[in-house]
């Protein structure tokens, strides 16, 4: 009989280089100063943030906010579509894809779990034949709030939503894979694990 195996990985420095956020936030700019001219704006949100004045869950979607010219829900899904497309599918780490890949095929469960938004989390992951658990954006009337709805997934809120949709224990294996200490709470769930080596 075959062994079932659940691999969960988290997306920014694991699955992918870099922050998908910051690229996010970059793609939509548009242009290098048209970037720089949204974060001197966007600074406000920033410092509170830093100073613990505002939470990131708050500071996460406002930023996005500032940056988001048109909060149309289906013009922000094709946004996210070609960033996804022209963006995050190159920076793809191999030897994680090759982990993932090896699970498919024998038939178990991938998913990404990522404190960035599903709005480019949920492309990704549809693009590469995985499930998906992340931050969700707020939606009002279809246009984005500029808040997020629900936690921020991330840490203890990254376990928790995955044991929301996943028993460990019907699993043979649980492969888990992550880059920084914010991870280490899923890290821990795992049979086999992967913290910043991914080899």
């Amino acid at each position: 009989m075959q062994e079932r195996i659940l691999l969960l990985t988290d997306l920014d420095g694991t699955l992918i280089k870099g922050d998908s956020y910051i690229l996010f936030l970059r793609f939509v700019s548009g242009s290098f100063p048209a970037f720089l001219f949204k974060g001197i704006q966007a600074m406000p949100i920033l410092l509170t943030w830093k100073l613990g004045i505002r939470s990131t869950k708050k500071a996460k979607g406002q930023i996005l906010g500032v940056f988001i010219s048109d909060r149309r829900k289906e013009n922000m899904m094709s946004t996210a579509q070609s960033f996804v497309n022209k963006i995050l599918l190159s920076r793809i780490r191999k030897n994680v894809m090759d982990k993932i890949k090896y699970v498919q095929s024998k038939g178990g469960v991938c998913a990404i779990v990522s404190a960035s938004p599903e709005l480019w989390v949920g492309a990704l992951a549809r693009e590469i034949g995985m499930e998906f658990i992340s931050s969700r954006l707020e939606y009002k009337e279809d246009m984005f709030t500029g808040r997020l709805e629900g936690e921020n997934c991330k840490g203890e809120e990254k376990v928790k939503a995955i044991l929301e949709r996943y028993s460990p224990a019907d699993y043979d294996e649980v492969w888990t894979l992550g880059d920084s200490s914010a991870d280490l709470p899923m890290i821990m769930l795992g049979t086999r694990k992967w913290y910043k080596d991914f080899d």
